[in-house]
């Protein structure tokens, strides 16, 4: 299933959240969650990821959880899930600060012509795009991309600083690439 990084939203309520990750609720659905607390530091008000039985006697009722299935009941409440381990990034990710930006190219990025940047996509600092290369709406590329030839960038993706995407390479939409990443290079079909 296709998952989407970027959310302007800081709290989600466990409906939310039982939504967003297909699991089941218990407890009240309008119970608000602030964020992500580790197992080792719960705090009420903030969610844990459980995928170890063995750890729930040590955490409170109190603490709303993503847990596997048939572990929450009592005083329990949260959401149960299949996997909650592969979910993990995904909750993360949820609580995560939104950072927005401003549409627009960084005075100091370099530009080829005929390159494409959509109205409403802002490309940071000291970014690099050449000949043919398209930029989506509401794109990121923060500081330090290079974009090479006839490369596609997908709508609403994020790329972080010093990523490199090879000539013709693609990236779809709502992607999230991590700094560092170099897409296209060999291994890529090569």
């Amino acid at each position: 299933r296709k998952r989407a990084i970027a959310v302007e939203k800081s709290t989600w309520t466990l409906d939310e959240l039982a939504r967003r990750l297909e699991g089941r609720l218990f407890g009240p659905g309008d119970f608000l969650v602030t964020g992500v607390a580790p197992l080792e530091a719960p705090e009420e008000g903030k969610i844990c990821v459980l995928w170890d039985r063995n750890l729930l006697a040590s955490l409170p009722p109190s603490v709303p959880l993503v847990a596997p299935r048939d572990c929450l009941e009592g005083e329990r409440f949260g959401v149960e899930v299949d996997d909650p381990r592969s979910l993990f990034p995904e909750v993360l990710a949820l609580f995560r600060p939104f950072r927005r930006h401003e549409p627009g190219v960084d005075r100091t990025a370099v530009v080829a012509p005929g390159a494409f940047i959509a109205p409403s996509a802002h490309v940071g600092p000291l970014c690099v795009i050449r000949t043919g290369a398209v930029i989506g709406e509401e794109a990121v590329l923060e500081a330090l991309v290079y974009v090479g030839e006839g490369v596609t960038v997908g709508c609403r993706t994020r790329i972080e600083p010093q990523v490199s995407l090879y000539d013709g390479t693609s990236v779809g939409d709502d992607v999230l690439s991590h700094g560092g990443t170099v897409i296209g290079s060999d291994g890529f079909g090569f």
